[in-house]
C-alpha cells in the first residue's frame, strides 16, 4: 500500500543510526555469541524474505530479563536474551518477523514524522539536530517501546510475521505458541507484571485468531 512518508529511505537509516546509538547507552548489549550467532542466522532468513530489502537489517541481543523485542526506524531489530532464552528458533523468527514488519510497513518512522515534523527529522538525519532536539526523538521511539503501536499497526505486523516464518521456511503456528508461553509468564508473574508484546492492542486473543486466520489463508492460497 502507498502511502504519503516523507522521510526517505536514506533519511530513515541516518535516524535510526543516531537513535540507535541512544538507545544502546540506556539498554547493554549481550555479549552472547552464541545468541548473538543464533539471532543473526533467523533474522537474516526473515530479512531475506521481507517486503523491505532497500536496507541492510541490523539484529542485536539486549541483556535484560524482560520478554522484549523492538525495532527502530532504517532495520534495527533489537530482542531481549530473556525472550532468546524462551523462545524456539521457530518462534524467535515470528517474533523477528513481527518487528520487521513494522519496518517493513514504517510504522515507527510515520509515528515520528507526525510527533517530530520534518524539519526536526531532516535534523536529525543530518545528524545536526540539537540534544534537545534529539532527546525529544529518542523519547518518542521509548514509548513505542514500552507501549506499543496501534491498533491496526499491530494486526498488520502479525500478519507480516505469518508470511515472513512460512517464505523462509520457519513454522508459523509458533506465533500462537509464543502468545502462549507469554500469557504463561504474565499469569505466573502476577496483575502488576506488564508484557509490552501483550499489551498493544488489539487484544491477545483478537491477535491469536487474526494470525489463525492468516496462516488458514496462506495455506488456502497454497492449494488453490
Amino acid at each position: 500500500r502507498k502511502e504519503f512518508i516523507m522521510i526517505d529511505t536514506p533519511s530513515e537509516v541516518s535516524l535510526g543510526k543516531v537513535i540507535s546509538k541512544q538507545i544502546e547507552l540506556q539498554y547493554p548489549l549481550s555479549k552472547d555469541t552464541e545468541k548473538i550467532e543464533r539471532l543473526n542466522l533467523i533474522g537474516g532468513k526473515i530479512a531475506q524474505v521481507c517486503d523491505r530489502k532497500d536496507l541492510k537489517y541490523y539484529f542485536k541481543v539486549i541483556k535484560a530479563d524482560e520478554l522484549n523485542a523492538f525495532s527502530l526506524p532504517g532495520g534495527f531489530v533489537y530482542v531481549n536474551s530473556g525472550l532468546m532464552n524462551k523462545a524456539t528458533d521457530d518462534e524467535l523468527a515470528c517474533v523477528v518477523g513481527h518487528e520487521i514488519g513494522h519496518i517493513a510497513a514504517r510504522h515507527a518512522a510515520k509515528k515520528l514524522q507526525v510527533s517530530l515534523g520534518y524539519q526536526l527529522i531532516l535534523s536529525l538525519a543530518f545528524k545536526n539536530a540539537s540534544s534537545l532536539e534529539l532527546a525529544r526523538a529518542v523519547n518518542t521511539v521509548a514509548n513505542l517501546i514500552s507501549l506499543g503501536y496501534s491498533r491496526e499497526d499491530e494486526r498488520l505486523s502479525d500478519r507480516l510475521a505469518v508470511r515472513y516464518a512460512v517464505r523462509a521456511n520457519f513454522n508459523p503456528e509458533a506465533m500462537i505458541t509464543f502468545f502462549d508461553k507469554l500469557r504463561e509468564v504474565e499469569k505466573k508473574k502476577g496483575a502488576n507484571y506488564h508484557l509490552v508484546f501483550l499489551e498493544s492492542h488489539p487484544a491477545i486473543e483478537e491477535r491469536i485468531n487474526n494470525v489463525r486466520q492468516e496462516i488458514l489463508s496462506l495455506r488456502y492460497s497454497a492449494t488453490n
